[in-house]
């Protein structure tokens, strides 16, 4: 992935341009971009497409923007227009209703894991494209996290302010115990040195 970075590099350099590659996620969306992490930290933008089952409907999320504004939404959905007697297509038209829908949905995945999961891997996956390090582990790059910032927005997902009751933190305290040994037991995670970091996303085709 890094060979495939560097090369991109110098074709932006080369033809002077900016230069978008489209990829997609694993069988989890809510992991984001599947495989390597090399290519999140390279990219100065990151858009993420996102549609409902079954309607033509879809959300345009910006997940990682380098000099602007993040996780904002666009919603669209798909109309029919003519363009000539007996000849029609589709053509992509702003939609309210379909940002709706993603705030809605916000926090469910195909994977059938519950809520309180998702919520921990939306929170890392938060704060690696804001504060994610390049760190070079087993001689691969990750981009690696401190846990206490981990910690922070989970802390901050969960609704956990000063003011939350002793028994709520209490609760919060052995959730974020849990979050950490089950992410790692299944291999989504790993965290060393007070450093935490996603492991790409692997599959039987992969090892094929």
């Amino acid at each position: 992935m890094m060979a495939f970075v560097v090369s991109m590099g110098k074709i932006q350099e080369f033809l002077n341009c900016a230069l978008m590659v489209l990829h997609h996620s694993g069988k989890d969306i809510a992991k984001g971009m599947r495989g390597s992490s090399s290519l999140l930290g390279a990219v100065d933008t990151e858009l993420e497409l996102l549609r409902f089952e079954g309607q033509l409907k879809g959300c345009l999320s910006i997940s990682k923007q380098k000099d602007g504004v993040q996780n904002e939404r666009f919603g669209f959905e798909m109309v029919e227009v003519e363009i000539k007697p007996l000849v029609k297509s589709l053509a992509a038209q702003a939609s309210d209703e379909a940002v709706r829908l993603m705030s809605k949905n916000k926090g469910k995945n195909n994977s059938g894991k519950g809520r309180n999961q998702s919520i921990e891997m939306m929170s890392l996956e938060t704060v690696v494209k804001a504060k994610g390090i390049p760190k070079f582990i087993e001689g691969l790059q990750r981009m690696a996290v401190n846990l206490t910032d981990w910690k922070a927005e989970f802390r901050s997902k969960k609704g956990i302010t000063d003011k939350s009751n002793s028994t709520e933190k209490s609760s919060f305290n052995k959730a974020w115990e849990r979050a950490q040994k089950r992410l790692q037991e299944s291999g989504e995670i790993d965290i060393r040195d007070e450093l935490v970091w996603l492991m790409p996303f692997k599959s039987s085709q992969d090892e094929f």
